[in-house]
């Protein structure tokens, strides 16, 4: 049972539809069990293979480079107003679990984009691990080592009913960069964090955990070893996909080194985000660990920069020598004439 128009149901059929829609929407039930086939999870796979690798789809391609370019143009346009940039192209070292507890019919879900149909980091996802990094941050010296209590005592502020509750205020840098919701002391945050969407199309693949006390969990009884096993099968993005990271930090009213500090404070909290904390789920388990990123626009986002001025140079030339041609043939044969002397001269000043 598939209840899905005609229409859509030949487009996905087709593979002219993006492969989020079909996982959301196109879900097979089996009518008896209600609920989806045992090996869904490895015809979902066969079918993003389809949607993203057939001969069909190149236009998906050139819609993510697109949606890169519109990115990279909007961090340079506010670099052009002072702002600072971060970009961070990340290789995935782990698999990462992205949008597991999406609402499915699997009770299993995964987070892909709207428009495009595949897998990408929300930026409020990043932008909360990344504070987590840096309040973690916070708490070790230079050399990584935590610091004791009376160090931290001397550079933060405690809360005075529970000590070990550390006040984020200025010293901490926290609402400078995340903002402050309190409402007597809102303020808005420095740094504005973009979606993270791959280099390239990634791939999926299926891996299991395999609750070992499932009526423990249910609350029926407690965690004895006489319980079955219940394998459960989910979608992960593979490791060995590159992801981009793009951030903008606001600069100071008052001057610009600040800005550059907290730019700085801002790369580092990144860093440790993704080579340590980890994106996505389970990364307690070591799921959703990237290797150290490398700085910078990606090489392929500068050459297809580079294409785009060289085509809006050119369509530059050909308006003026369209609109060159327009005013020549509103002239009198004596003016075009005028006008091919002066060139000639011009031609010869040059020479």
């Amino acid at each position: 049972m598939i209840p899905v128009p005609r229409i859509q149901a030949q487009a996905i059929k087709n593979h002219s539809a993006n492969f989020g829609l079909f996982f959301n929407k196109y879900t097979e039930i089996d009518d008896n069990k209600l609920d989806v086939p045992v090996d869904a999870q490895k015809q979902w796979v066969s079918r993003y293979d389809a949607f993203t690798r057939s001969d069909g789809v190149k236009w998906l391609r050139h819609h993510l480079d697109t949606r890169h370019l519109a990115q990279s143009a909007f961090c340079r346009m506010w670099e052009k107003k002072g702002w600072r940039t971060i970009t961070l192209q990340a290789r995935l070292t782990s698999p990462m679990i992205l949008g597991l507890g999406e609402t499915h019919p699997s009770e299993t879900g995964m987070l892909f984009d709207r428009n495009l149909g595949i897998p990408y980091i929300p930026a409020s996802s990043i932008k909360g691990v990344v504070r987590f990094a840096h309040t973690l941050g916070l708490l070790k010296g230079e050399d990584g080592v935590w610091l004791e209590m009376d160090a931290l005592q001397d550079r933060f502020d405690f809360d005075k009913d529970d000590k070990d509750v550390l006040v984020e205020n200025d010293k901490t840098f926290i609402p400078q960069i995340f903002g402050q919701a309190e409402k007597d002391k809102a303020r808005r945050g420095a740094l504005i964090v973009l979606d993270a969407y791959p280099l390239d199309i990634p791939r999926l693949k299926v891996d299991i955990m395999n609750p070992h006390y499932p009526d423990y969990y249910k609350g029926e009884r407690g965690p004895t070893e006489d319980q079955n096993p219940i394998p459960l099968k989910f979608l992960v993005v593979d490791q060995g996909a590159e992801f981009v990271f793009r951030a903008l930090v606001k600069p100071n009213d008052n001057s610009a080194p600040d800005a550059d500090d907290l730019a700085g404070k801002c790369r580092k909290a990144y860093l440790q985000a993704l080579t340590v904390e980890g994106l996505g789920a389970k990364t307690a388990l070591g799921y959703g660990r990237f290797a150290t990123p490398v700085e910078g626009e990606p090489a392929r986002m500068l050459e297809l920069f580079k294409q785009i001025e060289a085509e809006k140079e050119k369509a530059c030339l050909a308006e003026e020598q369209r609109r060159e041609q327009e005013r020549l043939e509103q002239m009198s044969p004596d003016e075009r004439l005028m006008v091919k002397i002066k060139g000639l001269r011009s031609d010869e000043g040059m020479s």
